[in-house]
């Protein structure tokens, strides 16, 4: 069965997590190592640290969404020792992925040269990095957003020096939102394209599977529940059940809900793979 999950809001600590996790049957989940009502990072203590090694056994692999404004595209980051916290952090829970927006190349001439400090940065991560994943995501944005554009991931592939210590995640809203046609079967058959030519498709580690409000093209990421967003819900079901990615593991990072519309969104997802 393929792993379908969610993102998690982390309101108390990574533990309570798990436990949610659990009683939702998920082989997997995504979350921020940031408290939710604070917006600080969390300082877990030995106890929770083990705690959570308890439970830590109940599922595959675990993904960590680095916090959204950190930015290693832009020429004056201060964001290299925030991800390296993260990358600490993930590996005294036990997490594998660590997934990261590329970021805006603020303060550059063009995106090309924000790409650049990008890769300086990711170069340095990853030198003695072996442990976790480095997961690249695209964007929903325009201008000067990298990784929007799908090929920005291909120069980024050209220039690293271990390439092999990166994979992809794919958000559908994101897609949309940019402006790749994801509705209807000629335009899903142009964007695989378009991810075999620049990606491979076996870089990709995760699938953010979301649905929004907002048109095509607008580059607003906006996510809204499955079923009520523009997005429609046989077109997120073909796009998903696609046999270059059918393997990948699925999150869905649902706008705030009680968890029985969490139950029902993982219980719907998984009928489609019946």
């Amino acid at each position: 069965m393929r792993d379908i999950g969610l993102h998690l809001r982390l309101t108390h600590t990574v533990t309570e997590l798990a436990q949610r996790a659990a009683a939702l049957k998920l082989p997997t989940f995504q979350c921020f190592f940031l408290h939710q009502d604070t917006h600080r990072f969390i300082k877990p203590s030995h106890d929770e640290i083990n705690a959570f090694a308890q439970v830590r056994s109940q599922f595959k692999q675990l993904f960590v969404h680095s916090a959204y404004w950190t930015n290693l595209a832009s020429i004056k980051s201060i964001s290299l020792n925030v991800i390296r916290n993260e990358l600490r952090l993930a590996k005294k829970f036990g997490f594998t992925h660590l997934i990261l927006h590329p970021g805006s190349a603020k303060g550059a001439q063009d995106r090309t040269e924000g790409i650049d400090a990008l890769v300086h940065r990711l170069n340095k991560l990853l030198k003695h990095e072996d442990d976790i994943t480095l997961v690249l995501e695209n964007t929903a944005h325009g201008k000067l957003a990298v990784g929007s554009d799908l090929d920005d991931f291909k120069l980024i592939l050209q220039k690293l020096e271990h390439p092999e210590k990166v994979s992809f995640c794919i958000d559908t809203v994101h897609a949309h939102a940019f402006g790749y046609n994801i509705i209807d079967v000629n335009g899903q058959r142009q964007f695989f394209d378009k991810i075999r030519e620049t990606i491979g498709f076996d870089r990709i580690a995760l699938i953010h599977l979301n649905n929004t409000l907002a048109a095509a093209g607008s580059c607003i990421d906006r996510h809204s529940l499955l079923p009520e967003g523009v997005i429609d819900m046989d077109a997120l079901q073909q796009f998903i059940l696609n046999e270059h990615i059918a393997h990948v593991p699925v999150i869905m990072e649902l706008p705030a809900a009680f968890s029985e519309v969490e139950k029902d969104h993982v219980d719907l997802v998984r009928a489609w793979h019946t």
